[in-house]
């Protein structure tokens, strides 16, 4: 193995299914918010539960019980007091709230027990600029971040001005504003303007969502071509983490020694950066789930998506004998699209004989 996959968290080691929803409960055994997109609906999956999306930070005004589901009679998973603020992520018709706080999925709340918190918008000057110290009006950002640990939104760029409010470790921020010097972020949280957090405290994050499926080629040593597309299919918080990854469904079309092979496979990318550090390098992982040891053991496919200088690099495989060494090692990659049509072209040069065995005595 590689340079990265061995040490990440126990959930995204190679040949770790993440993908709860579909019954495989592998590598993130957790009911948690899965954002799952029902295009025809405009509906999104929270906690196995179709919600309408809205988004917004509403406050506790009575101890209320969290649900896991949007009834009176659903497990009570929690209890939030007076006074707390939550993140609405979705509704549901009956007057049910889905909620989350620091990045992780909490449950439903009755609606009555919460209102939205109102809070006036960062000083503006007159042609709609972000004003910061001084009167001077600060840079345009933008951009999806990470909050990496429990930090003060102040109204200003600067130490001892005044508090708007907290940001929770694992909370996920929008861009608005950026001081000269590059140390502090004017961020909205869910719509809200917070106001300016210092910058060594955000993680910037990529968005790993395609509008449309990718799609590819990929040549085999043997003279076969395998043909894939790549569909997305939601986002997953990683359990005991703060991070989430994007997941794909993938179709293969192979033809392999004069044999039409199809079947499933699946990927994910991470969002957050390894080690949650600025380094700008994400993992991305492509299974096979006919290809397998154990039932909680599947072959998977790494590479490192290197966003800084533009590649995917090979990383390693996650069952060794099964593996072979691929011909090319890297590939150029300037977005998270073609990152993954990059390390699905890649992939197939490094699945071994014994892997193509298997392919080829599971598929009908």
């Amino acid at each position: 193995m590689g340079e990265m996959a061995g040490s990440l968290p126990a959930a995204l080691g190679a040949g770790r299914v993440v993908r709860a929803w579909r019954g495989l409960v592998l590598g993130l055994a957790m009911a948690g918010f899965s954002a799952v997109y029902d295009a025809a609906a405009a509906n999104i999956e929270f906690m196995g539960v179709a919600v309408e999306p809205i988004s917004g930070i509403y406050v506790v005004v009575k101890d209320v019980n969290v649900r896991a589901a949007p009834a009176s009679d659903a497990d009570k998973v929690g209890q939030a007091a007076v006074g707390t603020e939550l993140e609405a992520v979705g509704k549901v018709k009956g007057g049910w709230i889905a909620v989350r706080r620091g990045g992780r999925a909490l449950g439903f709340v009755f609606e009555s027990y919460i209102k939205a918190v109102k809070q006036a918008p960062l000083e503006r000057d007159r042609t709609g600029r972000i004003v910061g110290t001084g009167g001077k009006p600060v840079a345009p950002a933008s951009g999806r971040f990470l909050a990496v640990a429990e930090t003060t939104a102040r109204a200003k760029p600067a130490a001892n001005a005044a508090m708007n409010g907290l940001l929770e470790r694992g909370t996920r921020v929008e861009a608005i504003g950026a001081s000269g010097d590059g140390k502090w972020l004017a961020v909205r949280w869910s719509g809200r303007e917070m106001g300016f957090v210092p910058r060594e405290a955000l993680l910037a994050l990529i968005d790993g969502s395609l509008l449309v499926p990718v799609t590819g080629k990929a040549p085999l040593a043997n003279g076969g071509t395998c043909g894939f597309s790549i569909r997305f299919t939601g986002k997953t918080p990683v359990e005991d983490d703060i991070i989430e990854t994007a997941d794909y469904d993938m179709d293969w079309r192979c033809t392999v020694e004069g044999r039409r092979l199809d079947f499933p496979g699946f990927m994910f990318i991470t969002e957050a950066p390894f080690q949650l550090s600025d380094n700008q390098v994400y993992q991305i992982s492509v299974d096979l789930l006919d290809v397998a040891r154990d039932y909680d053991e599947i072959f998977s496919t790494v590479f490192l998506y290197r966003r800084a200088e533009g590649k995917i690099v090979f990383d390693g495989v996650s069952i060794k004998d099964l593996g072979a060494t691929p011909t090319v090692r890297e590939a150029p990659a300037r977005s998270v699209a073609e990152a993954l049509a990059a390390a699905a072209t890649l992939a197939p040069s490094a699945w071994g004989d014994d892997a193509w065995k298997m392919l080829t005595e599971t598929v009908q």
